[in-house]
């Protein structure tokens, strides 16, 4: 059958870089599960996503769970952003522009040394739209590969204050989503050798359960105006998500919507497996006036397994270091609008599990931003700007740069505090 030949032929260069025209993310996210997220609080994203160990008042670590043993309020956060994407080959460029909400987070104290909560985060995110042109027997054709969708996950957790500043958090992740992928062949209908045109889709469906354990120690000074260290340990444990699958093979005419189904709409169960995550950090504060933090995480996605085929051969071990700081003129100054600012800057680099035409994709960047004071005590603003750069335009490859805008809406409020009247 020509139309099975002809789609198998061309969609085997899928596995290749070609032009990227632009969906709704990176065009590495057509390998595997997914771009890589990195979740972060606001005043996180804006230090090189360095803020495993952070315990500073102003900023909610909805990351660690062990943190939230010393809750002093009710805390909610919700980030929204904005990023926007160049991309560069061989022969052509491109750009597209998209945004979305990225984490939302609600946490609460019970006691002194008990916090509970939740927050809800893609782990991966799946957009891309490539296309190439060619000839076949003196045919025209264009194949075009698209992806949308991702994983998500659902942390519900809890920190518990052990004494002498160690505490210990747990949490429960609840994983889910689902990432659709289609390829399709089209010919010019103009020769008298013309073949049939291909469409094949493929619907995956995942959830499962995992876990974490992290531990929290953090020193302080006698005196209230000296340093705070913390040093923050985590583990993700490995995941094993059940996915079910659907095929769907369609040829005939793509113009005129003429197209016959084939039986490879049949449903497929079977499994993915995550690696474990770890996840270490260093903190250094000086009130709230002045501090800097470091993070390192590496995840071993070279045991990564799936019964279900995905675009993901060989991967290597990846690993990820942030390093970040921030400082305020002057916290305690009440008529300067702009002493009460926090000025935040980091850098980062990661190690991905990609290596493509023996050619390892690694990405860095540069983050910035501000921390924003409002009339009311109990919300705060956090603005960000994150550009980072990864790829390459040799081997055939895609260059990509990656402009990033968050605003991040914070919370704070006493619960479970009585009033009293004198």
């Amino acid at each position: 059958m020509r139309s099975v030949w002809a789609i198998g032929l061309l969609c085997i260069g899928c596995t290749s870089l070609w032009a990227q025209a632009g969906r709704s993310g990176s065009v590495y996210s057509r390998f595997g599960i997914g771009d890589l997220w990195i979740p972060a609080s606001g005043a996180s994203s804006a230090m090189g996503y360095s803020g495993l160990a952070s315990v500073s008042q102003r900023d909610w670590n909805f990351m660690l769970p062990a943190s939230w043993a010393e809750l002093p309020f009710m805390r909610a956060s919700a980030r929204l952003y904005l990023q926007g994407w160049q991309y560069s080959s061989e022969i052509q460029s491109a750009r597209l522009l998209s945004g979305s909400i990225a984490e939302v987070a609600l946490g609460f104290p019970v006691g002194k040394r008990l916090g509970f909560g939740f927050g809800f985060w893609p782990y991966s995110q799946v957009g891309y739209r490539i296309r190439q042109s060619g000839q076949v027997q003196e045919q025209a054709y264009t194949v075009r590969a698209e992806g949308e969708g991702g994983l998500h996950q659902l942390t519900l957790g809890a920190g518990l204050g052990l004494g002498h500043g160690l505490s210990l958090g747990l949490g429960l992740v609840r994983w889910m989503g689902a990432i659709s992928r289609e390829w399709t062949v089209q010919f010019t209908q103009d020769s008298v050798a013309s073949f049939l045109d291909s469409r094949y889709r493929r619907y995956s469906r995942y959830a499962g359960w995992g876990g974490a354990v992290s531990v929290l120690y953090v020193h302080r000074s006698p005196d209230r105006r000296g340093p705070v260290w913390s040093f923050a340990l985590q583990w993700t444990s490995p995941s094993r998500l059940q996915g079910y699958r659907n095929w769907m093979l369609q040829y005939g005419q793509l113009s005129s919507n003429l197209l016959t189904t084939d039986t490879l709409e049949v449903p497929r169960t079977g499994r993915l497996d995550i690696p474990a995550r770890w996840s270490v950090g260093l903190a250094w504060h000086r009130g709230e006036r002045l501090g800097a933090q470091l993070e390192f995480a590496y995840q071993p996605w070279s045991r990564f397994q799936s019964t279900l085929p995905v675009e993901l051969d060989s991967p290597r071990d990846g690993w990820r270091l942030g390093l970040g700081g921030f400082v305020v003129p002057d916290p305690e100054n009440l008529t300067g609008y702009l002493q009460r600012i926090i000025y935040r800057a980091g850098v980062l680099y990661e190690q991905t599990p990609l290596l493509l035409r023996h050619r390892p994709i690694n990405r860095w960047g540069i983050t910035f931003g501000l921390g924003l004071p409002t009339r009311d005590p109990r919300i705060s603003v956090d603005i960000n700007m994150e550009i980072g750069q990864r790829g390459t335009v040799a081997a055939g490859l895609v260059r990509e740069w990656q402009y990033r805008l968050s605003v991040t809406l914070n919370y704070a409020e006493r619960w479970f505090v009585r009033r009293r009247l004198e």
